[in-house]
């Protein structure tokens, strides 16, 4: 599982283009994007709704803000969501 991050400042801002296709098979349908945050003790997750197509999750500058880390994953993959330690949930975007 990859995590995906931006980086934003007063000076500075990115946008993501997150691939939902895998270099070896077709798109997963089930996958969603997600974002995962912390507050110091636990972490939390949260169904992140960006424009997206066929291929990609697009995600404006507007949702980054330096503590948020995005992942791939299916509602099934996260039903394992460990709160007290980040694991891989799944292995979409390994290659």
């Amino acid at each position: 599982m990859n995590y995906f991050f931006g980086y934003k400042d007063e000076s500075f801002s990115t946008q993501l283009s997150i691939p939902k296709f895998q270099n070896r098979s077709l798109p997963n349908t089930e996958i969603q994007l997600w974002s995962i945050t912390s507050d110091g003790k636990k972490w939390h997750i949260a169904s992140e709704k960006v424009q997206e197509d066929n291929h990609f999750f697009y995600v404006d500058s507007s949702y980054i803000d330096n503590k948020k880390i995005f992942i791939l994953a299916s509602p099934n993959d996260i039903e394992a969501f460990d709160s007290n330690t980040l694991k891989p949930l799944n292995g979409h975007t390994s290659t």
